[in-house]
């Protein structure tokens, strides 16, 4: 279903910013977090890398232990760093680390030395990228491979290169990423065993549970490094402009560094995943500002990559260019259609000509209605239930057929592949296709006009057994158009008091989806929740003035479960006409490594014997675990086990790495399910429409779905615009809780306990659907992580005070004011 957030109300998703929907739609919750900076190599440690010497003059001895003090002040990965008006330590490339060392080797300082003369810093530099001769014979040879580097969210140093026909390898330390940034084209070379268990990371258990699924994909993943560099993206990054002369504490060592320039200013980006880049500018031009800029070479022998300005966006701080910010990181395309792309509509009064009904089921006779969140516009999908003399049920589950106007082959075609997703903000709905059609012509809304939809139609007994399906072409005309609330309302009245025709389908609707679901988790269906929160915005200014939970109905189960039905019968419906070629939508089991950490949370804080081999275990482990009196415990639990897995994903079923036993949807207990549902919004539903329409002989077979590789890369394509999409989402939320405590300053709230971690505690406040680390000082508190338990030290005002995992505790939140520039929150443990 889609949203549309009306002017002055949104609804977000997700409440927890962080933790990608590993089922069938997103969500998610962002932890921050911060490990102590890893240990310098020693001058000369690394083979066949000839350090480059910078020295600093010093003044004295005193002076020279100041330098070495900033120099080796240790770094932090996470993106809640504060910079204020100072830079990243410029980045140490390593030969290999231990697995602790390499968390923070992202922002590694060089290596300082101190004599009774001089202090004399040595930058390690990168290895040396193979030269052509090399790359043509280990490529001739299959040794090397090309692909597409895809990095981690909040990581310089961890990724993934996707290799077609070959699958993804994982890429993990600043030496395997050698100078390539998200999105470059490169060039890599698998390790041998003993360099990949040198690489290897047991931490990632423990970032799964902070930073979700996206890490839990990568374990297990063989690794490679990267050896050149094939073609750079040339995305623009945006982010802020320093005069190095402003950076006062690291002004002198940027003077000395090698590569820097007199005239030189610091670019320092809002996606961490970049590193902070030399540019020419004037940087009395951009004080306050967003601005982008393109990387254009890293050279081996310096830390820092050199950029060139590309354009100026506005004030720091601004909602408007805070957004155009994020739609940038995330590499979401917000530009007008072309003329190309417009020209392939159809003309603003279209109405279904005679020509346009032949060959379909006529339903406008019948009571077909929508039911939607609230200021919906692009309604993709509408429901009919009608009651048959057998005592049976017809239900028709009734999606825009959006393939009427979208045709192969087109420009039309293209860009919607191009943008694969909309993608729904706080304050922002970007649509994968024109307007027009998302909330005029396709939208199947209240509006007294003839729709045309591709219907699947399910006759149910009263039990919600399966007696026939069939897939039609169709008509509609709605009847209705109701809110969650709305339709709530109606199925709580009284039957004696409301007999309208949509209300008595909706009844009969809600009586078969409680048997569906009942159904479903009797197969083994997880019930996994996830918040969602819903913004008030300033009418003008389009800013958070309130935020609340986002209140979910039996309504909204209701919806969910025809959806369900519908997406999973057409999944079987063309793997079984098109063997070879369907577009599927899977869900791997979890992991065993990556729920460990869960695990060993969860017995720390008492809870023994957390099963979870199956899907029907895990369920039964999390009713186990429930506790009635405490519900926001219960969707903690959920959460964490949620980050423990990998998200669902596109694939096509002729994809050769893939058994027939791994298309399966662990979380929903299907074997097969796709998405059909919502092709107003989602690419993919698309191509499921074309192959429905050609399995029923409505439609041949477009060219491009005949081919397994071309499916598969679309698939590839689609899931990471997906993934795209539900960080923007969460980036969208995380900007505008930022300024609703920026307005309101410190606030007191009541949180849980996630984790006890090295510096502190990381908290989820339930109220304001945020979650951040208060740190705790160890002078006054004594951290034991295999506990997960703080305890107060003997002779200061916490003795006597235990926090654990899982324990409600007191903090103050508020905005960070010293750092504008990456909206971050900053938590304070107060009881």
């Amino acid at each position: 279903m889609a949203v549309q957030p009306p002017l002055a109300m949104a609804i977000a998703g997700p409440c927890w910013p962080a933790v990608g929907r590993a089922l069938s739609s997103p969500s998610g919750l962002r932890s921050s977090g911060h490990t102590p900076s890893r240990g310098q190599p020693k001058r000369g440690e690394q083979s066949g890398h000839r350090p480059v010497r910078l020295a600093l003059a010093a003044a004295g001895a005193g002076a020279a232990r100041a330098a070495a003090a900033a120099v080796e002040a240790p770094p932090v990965e996470r993106r809640a760093r504060r910079r204020r008006t100072r830079s990243r330590q410029p980045p140490q490339p390593e030969e290999e680390s231990t697995a602790q060392q390499q968390e923070e080797e992202e922002e590694a300082p060089a290596k300082a030395s101190e004599d009774s003369e001089s202090q004399e810093i040595f930058f390690k530099p990168y290895p040396a990228h193979l030269r052509q001769g090399q790359l043509t014979s280990g490529l001739q040879s299959g040794q090397l491979l090309v692909g597409e580097l895809r990095q981690m969210l909040n990581s310089r140093t961890l990724g993934v290169v996707y290799v077609p026909d070959a699958g993804e390898f994982l890429i993990s330390g600043q030496n395997a990423m050698n100078r390539a940034v998200d999105g470059d084209i490169v060039i890599i070379e698998k390790l041998r065993a003993s360099e990949a268990k040198r690489g290897r990371r047991p931490e990632l258990k423990a970032k799964a549970l902070k930073d979700g699924n996206d890490v839990v994909v990568m374990m297990g993943k063989p690794a490679a490094k990267i050896v050149a560099i094939k073609k750079r993206s040339q995305r623009e990054v945006g982010g802020t402009i320093y005069s190095i002369d402003a950076l006062e504490e690291k002004r002198e060592l940027l003077r000395k560094t090698k590569g820097v320039e007199q005239d030189d200013c610091l670019f320092i980006p809002a996606d961490s995943r970049f590193p902070d880049m030399l540019v020419k500018a004037a940087p009395e031009q951009y004080e306050d500002q967003r601005v982008t800029v393109i990387l254009n070479t890293w050279q081996q022998f310096c830390p820092y990559p050199r950029a060139r300005f590309s354009r100026k966006l506005g004030k720091t701080g601004d909602v408007e260019v805070e957004t155009e910010m994020i739609l940038l990181e995330f590499n979401v395309k917000d530009e007008p259609f072309t003329e190309e792309v417009l020209s392939c509509l159809p003309p603003e009064d279209f109405a279904p000509s005679a020509e346009d009904f032949k060959g379909r089921m006529d339903f406008r006779d019948v009571c077909v209605f929508s039911i939607d969140p609230p200021g919906c516009e692009d309604v993709d999908d509408a429901l009919s239930c009608e009651e048959l003399d057998n005592g049976n049920f017809r239900i028709g589950v009734h999606i825009a057929d959006v393939t009427r106007f979208v045709k192969p082959d087109t420009e039309l075609d293209r860009e919607g592949a191009e943008r694969s997703t909309s993608v729904y903000l706080v304050n922002k709905r970007v649509d994968m296709l024109p307007k027009l059609l998302t909330t005029e012509i396709c939208s199947l809304r209240f509006d007294g006009k003839d729709h045309l939809t591709f219907s699947a139609v399910f006759e149910l007994t009263p039990d919600a057994e399966m007696v026939s399906a069939q897939f039609n072409k169709a008509v509609i005309r709605s009847r209705g158009a109701l809110s969650y609330k709305e339709a709530q309302e109606r199925l709580d009245s009284d039957p004696a008091d409301d007999q309208s025709e949509v209300t008595v389908a909706i009844r009969n609707l809600w009586a078969l989806a409680q048997k569906l679901r009942s159904n479903r988790i009797e197969d083994g269906a997880l019930n996994l929740e996830s918040g969602e929160l819903k913004f008030e915005l300033d009418s003008e200014n389009q800013t958070a003035v309130n935020v609340f939970q986002y209140e979910t109905y039996d309504t909204n189960r209701l919806i969910e479960e025809f959806m369900l039905l519908a997406n999973r019968r057409v999944a079987e419906e063309i793997s079984g006409c098109w063997e070879k070629t369907s577009v599927l939508r899977r869900h791997p089991p979890p992991k065993e490594e990556s729920m460990d950490d869960l695990v060993t949370l969860l017995d720390a804080y008492g809870i023994k014997d957390f099963k979870h081999a199956t899907n029907k275990e895990l369920q039964k482990s999390l009713d186990t675990v429930d506790k009635p009196d405490d519900p926001f415990f219960n969707r903690l639990v959920r959460i964490l086990s949620t980050r423990c897995m990998e998200p669902a994903r596109y694939f096509c079923t002729g994809d050769r790495e893939l058994e027939k036993g791994e298309w399966a949807h662990f979380g929903l207990a299907m074997d097969h399910y796709t998405h059909f549902t919502s092709p107003i919004r989602r690419y993919a539903d698309v191509l499921v429409h074309r192959l429905l329409a050609a399995s029923q002989g409505f439609e041949e077979v477009p060219t491009v779905l005949r081919s397994p590789q071309e499916i598969k890369d679309a698939c590839e394509h689609m899931n990471i615009k997906h993934r795209n999409a539900q960080y923007a989402d969460r980036s969208s939320v995380k900007l505008h809780q930022y300024q609703l405590f920026q307005d309101r300053g410190p606030t007191v709230a009541e949180g849980v306990i996630m984790r006890v971690v090295p510096e502190g505690i990381s908290v989820a406040i339930e109220e304001y659907g945020a979650e951040g680390t208060a740190k705790l000082s160890g002078q006054n508190w004594l951290i034991i992580l295999d506990k997960q338990t703080a305890y107060g030290r003997p002779r200061t005002k916490f003795e006597g005070i235990n926090m654990k995992v899982f324990d409600r505790v007191v903090v103050s939140i508020e905005a960070d004011l010293q750092d504008l520039s990456h909206r971050e929150l900053r938590f304070t443990q107060l009881g």
